[in-house]
Formats: structure tokens, C-alpha cells, sequence
């Protein structure tokens, strides 16, 4: 993971620019997988010169009959431009390749993972900057009605990749500025001209119970880094308990029990989550996890869950545990411990009741001795993604999108209308 400098210096080497600028350029492509594919189609598409070849991690099967040569990690790469193959890790990629180019070669991005099918919300001259690597994906799930809200209020919202370049006047005129998770490189240059312009950023995240379901906000940012993070929670009282009550009693409903008994449950995490890199020993991989676990409990029956969207599940090796595929709540009751290091899933065994150990570092190690008001904290934070109204306290608590400022704004919009009116009556009655 890069740090903030070396991650600043990598977004000072690279230059954006439009796909039809690659025609003017004799330019080689670094990348692999589903984002490298596509543009070749665009680009095939198009009519626009081809790169002069491919280097990739491994062999692919593309769109089109073009030389690959793979990436061998240390040769010197003789080519004056070089296009970014990647979506979301630019930055992480010119800081590896750097090394090994002439002094004057251009890293080019085409930035073809900019919101496509969402850019603004709302047409109001006032407005708000959402910045996200995957806004198309995370608004229609979770943040289309909170936006539809923002809209009601009298202020757009524009989507940005948070490499997309922006001005300093854009940003200054701002009267918000969302940054969905921000925990990654990619964000450091937008986070870094923000604070430079003492523009306070309020992060969303998904939810928890289930999370698909919620999303919340925070002035600080998100998992461990969020302002929960450093809140004693005295302010929790009858009003959060009742709503933790109220998520605990319907979270385990039409959820059958593990068939087995007796065993610890080890939910596994994508390796390259922000939470394992930032935030655990973990980050050479799962299977420096599994390996621990498997040492530690070498007498007790062990049942690793290996998260579904990781790649390396598949190579994963086992000494004595087993790999589940149930459900994880039904795997969660019937443990007897669950042992993990900060997935989402021992948030959801706390909230159960089960007994938990944490490897890594986030809010559940943090407030060890309230786990119950921490619980109601993170239940009474959370937003439903179905909500059409927002509550105006929990906005105060929890973002710099200040209610004050909403109710000023449709206020205004009010008395502007009335005076219009009247205005428009007084012109009649002097006809």
C-alpha cells in the first residue's frame, strides 16, 4: 500500500488524457484482466492506434490478435508513453514501473473508469462533489435516495472518479464534498487538495446488519479510521439500545442453524481489503491467516469461510479446517467462537451474542469493554438505502452536510418564491 508521499509522487507522473489522444502517440499498454479487454474493444471500436504490445502479469484471451509480453517485474521497459491499464490502482502501478523507464516516459490514463451512467443528480446551481472509484456501482445501491434528498434541498450532486482531475475553485465553491470509503491511494491526491483548501469531507460506507441494506456517514472516514473510533459513546442511550434491539431481534430471522456443532468459526477476508492492508499483520495474504489460526487451535475443529468475491480462495491450503459455503449467520450460531481479524462478520457474531477475538485493529477491539453501546452507536449511525427522508440530528452528528444549511437553503428558496408571487400580484392589480 502506498504511503501519501510516494502515492502524491506517482499522481505527479501521470497525464490524462481523451482516447483519441492515443493517436498521436507510439504507446505500449501495462495491465491485465477485465479493464485491459475492454478498452482494447473501445479502442478497436473506435479506430484508434493500438498499443505497439501488451506487458502483462499472464497470457490473455483478448478481442483482438495484439503481442503480449509478460511482466517479469524487473526488466527496463523502453517506451516513451505507457497506458494505464487499470481502473483503480494508476497510482500503484506508476510507482512500480517508474524504476524501470527512461526518464522522460509519459504514464497515460484514459480514466474509461470514470462514472459512465452517472454524472450529476439534479440540476440546481448549488452543489455537492460525490467522489467514489465506483460510482456507478455504489449510488444505485446505496446512495440514489439520499442524493434524491440532496436534490430536494436545492443542490446537485456531481460524480468524480477521485483521480479526475478538479480545480481549486470547483472545490472551493463546493458546498459539500462526499467521498465514498477514501481509504485506498487513489484518493490521496483529491483528500491532500481538499485539506489544502480547508474543505471538510464527510466519508459513506455500506452498512452493517446486513450491509447491503444501510449505508452511513462520518466525519472523519470509515471502518477504523471513523470518528466512532475515538468516541467514549456516552451519548448512547434508551433511544440507540431500542433500535439495536430492534436489528438484533430481525437479523437472525429464516436463518437455519449449522447442521454441526462444537467448532470456531474463521470468516476470511479479499486479501487486498483496505482493512487487511491499513489495519492487520495479515498483508502478504489469507493464507499467513489460515496458517496462524490452523497453529493456534490445532486440537478443535476449525470452519474457514473464505470471502466470495477473493480470487485466491481457490489456492488456499488446509491442514486440518474446512471450507464452508453455508450462510454466515447460520455458521455463526452454531459456533462456539468466531476468530477473525476485522471483517464485518464478527460485527454480526457480536451482535448475536457469540464470542469473538480480533487479530486486527478496528472499532470492535477499540470498545471491547461496550460492545453493546458500540453496537447501538454503529445501528443508530446508519441510514436505510431505501429512506426518502433523512433525519436532520443524525446528519449534524455524523457529516459536514449541515442540516442549518439544508433548511437556509429551502428557506431561501421559499422566500423567493413568495416574493415572485407577489411581486406577479402587485403587477395584475396595477393593470
Amino acid at each position: 500500500m502506498l504511503n501519501k508521499a510516494r502515492a502524491l509522487e506517482a499522481a505527479a507522473k501521470r497525464t490524462q488524457c481523451d482516447l483519441a489522444d492515443l493517436n498521436h502517440y507510439h504507446y505500449i499498454l501495462v495491465g491485465g484482466g477485465a479493464y485491459v479487454d475492454e478498452l482494447l474493444r473501445q479502442l478497436i471500436e473506435m479506430k484508434i492506434r493500438l498499443p505497439e504490445y501488451i506487458l502483462v502479469p499472464e497470457k490473455m484471451t483478448l478481442a483482438v490478435d495484439i503481442e503480449q509480453r509478460i511482466d517479469d517485474g524487473i526488466s527496463l521497459i523502453n517506451a516513451s508513453h505507457i497506458l494505464l491499464g487499470t481502473g483503480s490502482f494508476q497510482l500503484e502501478m506508476v510507482s512500480r514501473l517508474v524504476s524501470r523507464c527512461e526518464g522522460n516516459s509519459v504514464f497515460l490514463d484514459v480514466m474509461q473508469c470514470a462514472p459512465k451512467a452517472l454524472r450529476t443528480l439534479g440540476s440546481a446551481q448549488d452543489y455537492i462533489v460525490y467522489v467514489d472509484l465506483y460510482s456507478d456501482i455504489n449510488i444505485p445501491k446505496y446512495l440514489v435516495n439520499f442524493f434524491k434528498f440532496l436534490n430536494l434541498k436545492g443542490f446537485r450532486v456531481d460524480m468524480f472518479h477521485p483521480l479526475e482531475k478538479l480545480t481549486d475553485e470547483y472545490l472551493r465553491n463546493a458546498k459539500g464534498i462526499i467521498v465514498w470509503n477514501g481509504s485506498l491511494p487513489a484518493f490521496v491526491p483529491v483528500l491532500s487538495q481538499a485539506k489544502k483548501l480547508s474543505q471538510k469531507l464527510t466519508f459513506a460506507e455500506c452498512g452493517f446488519f446486513p450491509q447491503h441494506q444501510f449505508f452511513y456517514l462520518d466525519k472523519k472516514g470509515v471502518n477504523n479510521q471513523s470518528q466512532l473510533q475515538i468516541d467514549d459513546l456516552s451519548w448512547v442511550g434508551s433511544e440507540q439500545f431500542t433500535a439495536l434491539e430492534m436489528v438484533r431481534n430481525s437479523f437472525d430471522l429464516a436463518v437455519a442453524p449449522y447442521a454441526d456443532s462444537d467448532y470456531i468459526f474463521v470468516p476470511l477476508q479479499v486479501p487486498n481489503d483496505t482493512n487487511i492492508l491499513n489495519h492487520s499483520r495479515f498483508t502478504s495474504g489469507m493464507q499467513a491467516f489460515i496458517d496462524f489460526i490452523e497453529d493456534k487451535y490445532s486440537s478443535e475443529k476449525i470452519i474457514f469461510k473464505a470471502h466470495p468475491k477473493d480470487r485466491m480462495k481457490s489456492s488456499y491450503s488446509l491442514k486440518h479446517g474446512v471450507f464452508s459455503e453455508d450462510d454466515s449467520r447460520s455458521l455463526i450460531m452454531s459456533s462456539k467462537l468466531v476468530h477473525g481479524i476485522n471483517t464485518s462478520v464478527l460485527y454480526e457474531a457480536a451482535l448475536l451474542g457469540k464470542p469473538v477475538k480480533i487479530e486486527g485493529e478496528c472499532l470492535l477491539k477499540k470498545h471491547h469493554n461496550q460492545i453493546n453501546k458500540l453496537l447501538a452507536a454503529i445501528c443508530y449511525r446508519q441510514f436505510k438505502v431505501i429512506d426518502k427522508r433523512f433525519d436532520a440530528a443524525k446528519l449534524k452528528q455524523f457529516s459536514f452536510l449541515e442540516p442549518e444549511l439544508l433548511e437556509h437553503k429551502l428557506a431561501t428558496r421559499a422566500k423567493f418564491k413568495a416574493t415572485t408571487e407577489n411581486n406577479s400580484q402587485e403587477s395584475e392589480n396595477l393593470e
